[in-house]
């Protein structure tokens, strides 16, 4: 069987397959130049100007913690309050930063299909405002769990810096300072002689309230989950977990608690 064949330079031989693998080789690496500089040079563009006057552009969360003596449990706890701080902002595409909202404000669709149409269908986001994050209702958060992890002497303070040579954009720190955490120094179990209550004082030997730990509302929760669950095992079953109440005194000295 004849193949057509054609001559480089160099006089090596290649047929029409190859030919046309080349060809179109050659193709995708200049969509992908061409691509890539487009990108870069939307990247480039301000996005700060689609902005009203009164927005502004929220770009990161940042934070810091300092602690003063023993703290238990502190990568946890200050998970526990980035939880609440981070707040997400526009998502970088392929390395480069807050590229959704370039293809947000610059590749608008003119109709209903092509490839404009989903490229900003699949990869804009809105901007997200400072006003949306609300660090200042953020800080309140963090600090009610803040005390409900035993830190009532804790404290954070929010840093709000606005910047950029339009003053269009802002990020958020948070300082937080840990003193150390409240403990349990004993807990009473106030027994009025019914079936439930002779239930829950044979249990209070496997109570998760012990003296010594630190005071946190989530072990309360999850002790009034476990008793919850031995009555109804018992065979109360409409028993719910909020019948269960906590008196806690904060005031006995030496950062302690009773319950």
């Amino acid at each position: 069987k004849l193949i057509k064949v054609k001559l480089n330079p160099t006089g090596a031989k290649y047929n029409q397959k190859e030919l046309r693998f080349r060809h179109i080789s050659g193709k995708n690496t200049l969509y992908l130049f061409l691509g890539s500089a487009t990108l870069m040079l939307l990247q480039s563009c301000s996005n700060t100007k689609f902005l009203k006057e009164d927005e502004k552009l929220y770009t990161y969360t940042w934070f810091s913690e300092n602690g003063f003596g023993k703290i238990n449990n502190k990568p946890l706890k200050a998970y526990e309050l980035y939880l609440v701080g981070h707040a997400k902002t526009n998502r970088p595409i392929f390395f480069l930063p807050r590229t959704s909202l370039t293809i947000h404000n610059y590749c608008v669709p003119s109709g209903k299909w092509g490839p404009r149409h989903y490229i900003n269908k699949i990869f804009q986001q809105p901007p997200v405002l400072l006003e949306q994050v609300n660090p200042e209702f953020r800080l309140k958060v963090m600090k009610q769990r803040l005390a409900e992890m035993g830190h009532f002497d804790s404290d954070i303070t929010l840093d709000v810096k606005v910047y950029g040579k339009d003053q269009k954009k802002a990020r958020a720190k948070y300082n937080i300072f840990f003193e150390t955490a409240y403990r349990y120094r004993k807990l009473d179990f106030y027994n009025q002689g019914t079936r439930p209550d002779s239930i829950i004082a044979a249990s209070m030997p496997q109570s998760l309230i012990r003296p010594g730990i630190d005071y946190w509302v989530k072990d309360l929760e999850d002790e009034r989950g476990r008793l919850s669950q031995i009555l109804k095992n018992h065979g109360h079953y409409y028993f719910n977990s909020d019948f269960l109440l906590f008196h806690a005194d904060t005031a006995v000295g030496e950062k302690q608690v009773d319950l």
